[in-house]
């Protein structure tokens, strides 16, 4: 028992000064192009290959066998099947990145930009080649060029059955599945668009040096949406639970929270020209990861949630007991008639309990969550409406009486500043007692 206490401790101790942007280990001066996610699996495409990380960022490792130093730029899933693009082309592993093997018949030019799954089709963008299509798996690829007048392709989205594409020439638009392109670019600037993405029915364009541009009619026309963006090379572009973050190439990170009409920088901890130089953004339930010129970063949500306060205020979600042991009530309120998802995400991003998917009246709501069947951690609980989120963290299973006593002895120490080695060996001889 006393062991355990004194390890969630400590984990309680690290939360208490990681309310920052956090390096993953083993990346620190490798430039990260492009990052990808499958289950547990974080993928970052380096100038040194393929890095992952299995403990949601926290370090990260070489996964180079069959791709080698090859620079990894870009990603995407089927399934469990993961996807790099390279600059000699695609590799495909079937193992999490174990092992990794060259598929790129068909692909004409192996320099690959951007990659994206639709369905179980895979795009595959590249410098000066355009798109090529794979419908199995990555076994052929077909070039898919057609009205495409720019084949230098960064980046891909899709909006319904439409699947958009960013080039050094603006952004196109296929209806079916890339047969045949059309230039959709009324009120967008020329230049580069870095990243695409979607926010319910909006698409959003990062821009070389114009900022982002949001399009709420499929394309037909854009708007710049740069309020409070300082820094408009917009190189990323994530849609997370309803917030949109933006990373810029020397500005950092920002985020809006009502579909970008203002947005606001969250770099604490991210302190050098290189850190601040962003090329990829990624999220999965629990945490925000960030590819840099100087390797991966990563923060947890839930503290971009509460220190940069992330909230319309609309909603409202609690819990009681936290930390809990065998069971904990889950306490939210709307203001307004909304549809509503509550999930629990484990401290890697999996969800581990779906509690709630359905539309419902303004109103106080309780939801008592069974944690016989959870191991003691950290858990992240979402409440999810089309126009904000929120996002508490959950401390199961641990007595209540031990964090009771946790917080009258260590509390005052760090309300204070940080506790001298003296003090903190006292109370921790006197919690192995409890």
């Amino acid at each position: 028992m006393g062991k355990f206490i004194f390890l969630f401790i400590l984990l309680l101790l690290a939360q208490h000064n990681f309310a920052q942007w956090q390096q993953s280990a083993g990346t620190a001066t490798k430039t990260i192009h492009g990052l990808g996610i499958n289950g547990s699996h974080i993928f970052s495409g380096t100038n040194y290959g393929v890095w992952q990380s299995t403990d949601n960022g926290a370090s990260s490792y070489s996964s180079t066998t069959g791709i080698g130093n090859y620079v990894g730029r870009a990603f995407a899933n089927v399934g469990t099947y993961v996807f790099a693009g390279c600059i000699p082309g695609v590799f495909l592993s079937t193992d999490y990145g174990a092992n990794w093997t060259l598929k790129n018949s068909g692909i004409t030019n192996g320099f690959t930009l951007s990659m994206f799954e639709h369905a179980t089709d895979v795009y595959a963008g590249t410098s000066n080649g355009g798109i090529f299509k794979s419908a199995d798996i990555g076994n052929t690829w077909t070039e898919m060029n057609t009205g495409l007048t720019d084949l230098n392709v960064w980046s891909f989205t899709a909006l319904g059955s439409d699947i958009y594409t960013g080039s050094a020439s603006g952004v196109f638009k296929s209806s079916n599945g890339g047969s045949n392109w059309l230039a959709v670019n009324n009120w967008l600037p020329v230049s580069t668009v870095y990243a695409l993405a979607v926010n319910g029915s909006d698409i959003l364009a990062g821009t070389s040096g114009s900022g982002i541009f949001k399009s709420s009619d499929n394309g037909a026309s854009w708007t710049a949406i740069n309020n409070g963006l300082t820094n408009l090379d917009v190189r990323a572009l994530k849609q997370w639970a309803n917030v949109i973050y933006a990373g810029t190439f020397g500005g950092g990170v920002f985020l809006s929270t009502n579909d970008g009409a203002s947005w606001t920088a969250i770099n604490s901890g991210l302190t050098t020209d290189s850190d601040l130089k962003i090329n990829a953004l990624e999220a999965n339930g629990s945490t925000l990861f960030a590819g840099t010129l100087d390797g991966l970063w990563y923060r947890p949500l839930s503290e971009i949630n509460a220190i940069d306060k992330v909230s319309h205020n609309n909603i409202q979600l609690s819990a009681f007991p936290n930390p809990f042991k065998k069971q904990t009530t889950i306490n939210y309120s709307l203001a307004k008639t909304e549809n509503i998802s509550l999930i629990v995400y484990n401290i890697t991003g999996d969800m581990v309990k779906p509690l709630l998917n359905e539309t419902q009246s303004p109103g106080s709501y309780q939801v008592n969550m069974n944690a016989t069947d959870l191991s003691a951690g950290i858990y992240f609980c979402h409440l999810i409406t089309p126009g904000e989120t929120k996002i508490i963290k959950l401390f199961a299973p641990i007595h209540f009486m031990t964090v009771t006593i946790f917080v009258s002895l260590f509390y005052p120490l760090f309300h204070e500043g940080f506790p001298s080695v003296c003090n903190l060996s006292d109370n921790f001889r006197l919690l192995q007692h409890l």
